[in-house]
């Protein structure tokens, strides 16, 4: 809304005010561009850019010197830094590299990036009305000279991917079960990718609890997004979520029991630090269904979590999600409830004090936490 509004500001002040300044015309101009792309919505109404939220803020395989993120991008604005477009230009598309360069070629970031660089070329064109209004090197990169780039980039990922995996499988093979034993390497498929902790198979697409690095306090919740062999661990990286006591908010603020929120990407979890599965749901099905693992096993109540929301650590802001995009799981499917869930929010502090933990709990404390909530 604030940018939103801004451009509109820009707009209403040219038209009020007679500017012959070039520099400023052009840093409007800019302002606008990026504005424009930032806000760019796909055909279901959500925000193309959302996807780059999932992104570490600083990631151990960083591609260049400078993290290069939509925020640096916007302050450099702010502070007017930019005096050329194809400066410009040339951080902005170091955005979507960034975002190319960190995951895999399947991935919705990956796939975003790609549209709003092509939303972002097209927009240039119109609003530099293709070089008649503002002549620069930048309208020479076009969405031909795109698709060169990405034959580049998954050339060179591919090429990556392929070192990696040889050099992750042993080369010797004293018996038949040594065989097998291939480091993971990020495949498409969840079901087919797998990864092996303290005698328990785990699969692209599992919730796991991650061993906290503070005893007191609960364990992490973690969507698997893929695994890896490092320094000689396996390891797992994967959209983390985190409980009301974990964000910051207002006192009257109300959850639901049981929420959760979708916050960031975080890399290189030891697979031994995985203390066992549980399950986090969309709104829209945590009333009426449950989750069965392998058409055998359901989940305890207290290891099944509701998300409707993204939680910015950065910003401290909460945001719906519009679109449910966790890696599929096949091996667990929805069963409907014989009685659906209600739909009751509670202030953050009963949630947090009456927060339902997965140890057990006696007979006294129930009929306390009974008590409260009267």
């Amino acid at each position: 809304d604030a940018l939103n509004l801004q451009r509109l500001f820009i707009e209403k002040k040219r038209e009020f005010i007679s500017n012959d300044n070039v520099q400023n015309l052009v840093c409007e101009l800019l302002i606008c561009l990026f504005i424009q792309t930032f806000n760019n919505e796909d055909q279901d109404g959500q925000y193309v850019s959302d996807s780059f939220s999932e992104l570490p803020e600083q990631a151990e395989n960083e591609p260049f010197d400078i993290v290069y993120t939509f925020d640096l991008i916007r302050q450099n604005l702010d502070q007017r830094r930019y005096r050329r477009l194809d400066v410009f230009q040339n951080d902005l598309f170091k955005v979507f590299e960034r975002a190319r360069k960190l995951r895999p070629t399947h991935s919705k970031v990956y796939q975003d990036s790609i549209k709003l660089q092509k939303y972002y070329i097209r927009l240039r064109d119109e609003i530099c009305q293709h070089g008649s209004l503002l002549r620069s090197p930048a309208l020479l990169f076009n969405e031909d000279r795109l698709q060169q780039e990405l034959v580049r980039e998954r050339s060179e990922k591919d090429l990556m991917s392929n070192t990696n995996s040889q050099n992750s499988i042993s080369p010797a093979k004293s018996s038949d079960s040594d065989e097998h034993k291939v480091s993971p390497t990020i495949l498409t498929s969840p079901i087919e990718k797998s990864s092996l902790s303290k005698g328990q198979t785990y699969y692209l697409g599992d919730f796991v609890y991650i061993e906290p690095n503070d005893e007191t306090n609960e364990p992490l919740i973690v969507c698997i997004e893929s695994f890896g062999h490092k320094n000689n661990e396996d390891y797992l990286s994967g959209l983390q979520f985190v409980r009301p006591n974990e964000t910051y908010h207002t006192p009257t603020h109300k959850f639901l029991r049981q929420e959760v929120f979708l916050t960031q990407t975080i890399e290189y979890i030891p697979m031994n630090k995985i203390q066992g599965l549980c399950y986090v749901l969309h709104a829209k099905d945590y009333f009426k269904y449950q989750p069965m693992i392998d058409d055998q096993m359901s989940f305890q109540d207290q290891d099944v979590y509701v998300c409707e929301s993204r939680y910015n650590i950065k910003t401290k802001v909460f945001k719906k999600i519009k679109s449910w995009n966790i890696p599929e799981n096949k091996r667990v499917k929805l069963i409907q409830r014989d009685i659906p869930l209600e739909n009751i929010r509670i202030s953050s502090i009963l949630v947090n004090n009456n927060l339902v933990h997965r140890s057990s709990t006696t007979d006294n404390e129930l009929i306390s936490i009974d008590i409260i909530e009267k």
